[in-house]
């Protein structure tokens, strides 16, 4: 039998060494902030979660206690922050995707006027949710809001939006879609103009119209910016506190707009109980993160 040759490695050169030594020092800042802003807090947080950590000077280890006591005695306070969160990821995820895109479809055009538009659309976006949500409140006031007085011009009853516990998650979806939708419409509008002109210029002389060049040409093609778009919003649903805050301070009426991060601020600035938070907190990243995985596995699916 003939002997197999195993590859020999080839020298590291020292151009080599000096060219690893220089990628690593440009990957070395974005990786010490990684540790210390990400992989170092969820590190701390799950061992907190397992002590009686008070955020000042008691700890001992308390093992599942924090976990049992969210699925217990907190149970009704985080089920029903965790089913508002739900309501508001089901309404605010596909509305933000069917609103940015069709934005997109609309003002993608290389005209004057639909720069100007597309601008007016992205300012949102650059301000802050907390300013945003301080307008939306005044306008959304049940007596003197400005979004009441012209419902009630137009003959309409006027919408109790901050009172109410039946829609207080529609207003927070509403204050969050306007937001929200810029930046995405955005992204829609850079993919919309990079589409291969050639398709389009052959489905129209196969005689196809705009509707139809939209629907089979290019939304198809918009398959992984949406999926793109439908991760970071989907992700960043579950990190919503800001508007909610502003809009509801108290969590709203009968607890309808909490959301597991002001749970979770609650069981800190309340009692002092940085485990019971942690708990929360890991809850919450084990959900995102399954939830994540399913997307995942369902866009390798659709290739």
């Amino acid at each position: 039998m003939e002997k197999q040759l195993t590859p020999r490695r080839r020298p590291v050169t020292k151009m080599q060494r000096k060219t690893d030594f220089t990628g690593w020092c440009f990957v070395l800042p974005a990786v010490l902030l990684f540790f210390c802003f990400i992989l170092l807090p969820i590190v701390i947080s799950v061992v907190t979660s397992f002590s009686d950590f008070n955020g000042i000077n008691k700890y001992e280890p308390w093992g599942f206690h924090n976990y049992v006591e969210i699925f217990t005695r907190d149970i009704t306070r985080f089920r029903k922050s965790i089913l508002n969160l739900g309501l508001y990821v089901v309404l605010f995820v596909p509305l933000n995707i069917f609103l940015s895109m069709g934005l997109a479809l609309l003002v993608s055009k290389r005209t004057k006027t639909n720069k100007y538009i597309r601008m007016a659309f992205y300012i949102p976006s650059l301000t802050s949710g907390i300013a945003v949500a301080s307008v939306w409140a005044w306008m959304l006031n049940p007596e003197a809001g400005i979004i009441n007085i012209f419902l009630s011009s137009m003959g309409i009853p006027k919408v109790n939006w901050l009172n109410d516990p039946n829609i207080a998650m529609v207003t927070v979806v509403i204050v969050a879609l306007w937001n929200g939708c810029g930046a995405n419409m955005v992204l829609y509008v850079a993919a919309i103009q990079g589409v291969n002109e050639s398709l389009i210029e052959a489905a129209k002389i196969e005689g196809a119209g705009a509707f139809k060049i939209t629907t089979k040409i290019t939304i198809p093609l918009l398959r992984p910016i949406t999926f793109f778009v439908m991760t970071t919003v989907f992700i960043g649903a579950f990190q919503l506190y800001d508007t909610v805050v502003m809009l509801f301070p108290s969590g709203g009426p009968q607890n309808s707009a909490l959301t597991p991060i002001m749970a979770i601020n609650r069981a800190i600035n309340d009692g002092f109980l940085y485990g019971r938070a942690s708990a929360m907190s890991v809850i919450l990243l084990l959900i995102v993160s399954a939830l994540t995985f399913v997307l995942q596995k369902l866009n390798k699916e659709t290739y």
